[in-house]
């Protein structure tokens, strides 16, 4: 993808995504997090497109009313939305503070598995504090309320 791309996929992203950390795996005493982008759209072309570069996968959602076109969502989770948040993290408007609180997480989740998955209580308290933080990021701004404070406690 060219930098065009990359900036078509933010505003994409901007409008249509959601960006958050999944956590999973809450048995045997391990709980894991992993950073995921959801786009959803009526348009399953440009889904298509952005699987092709990124990776993920597409599935249909349900419609709410008869009337409504059918709409798709493409999710990318781990290594794949991590790639694809630090292309376009510098073209985000909106959910920049959101990519960049997910790339912590992605960059914490290489060093895992590049030391053979050792997870240290330090990590493990931030996974956990960004996870929570992303929780209430995007808890303020169905509520129209400023994202500011919540970066600045950090």
């Amino acid at each position: 993808m060219n930098k065009n791309d990359w900036i078509y996929l933010a505003g994409f992203i901007d409008g249509e995504g959601n960006i958050g950390i999944d956590k999973y795996g809450k048995y045997r005493n391990s709980i894991n997090y992993a950073c995921k982008v959801a786009i959803s759209n009526t348009n399953r072309e440009v889904l298509e497109w952005i699987k092709s570069c990124c990776g993920g996968y597409i599935s249909t959602l349900k419609r709410k009313l008869p009337h409504h076109k059918e709409c798709y969502q493409l999710t990318l989770r781990h290594l794949c939305a991590y790639k694809m948040l630090k292309e376009v993290e510098p073209y985000l408007k909106i959910k920049r503070e959101l990519a960049q609180i997910a790339i912590r997480v992605g960059q914490r989740c290489q060093i895992k598995y590049d030391h053979k998955r050792i997870k240290s209580l330090e990590r493990r308290m931030a996974d956990e504090a960004d996870f929570h933080l992303i929780k209430s990021i995007i808890g303020c701004t169905r509520h129209n309320e400023s994202l500011m404070p919540l970066i600045e406690e950090e």
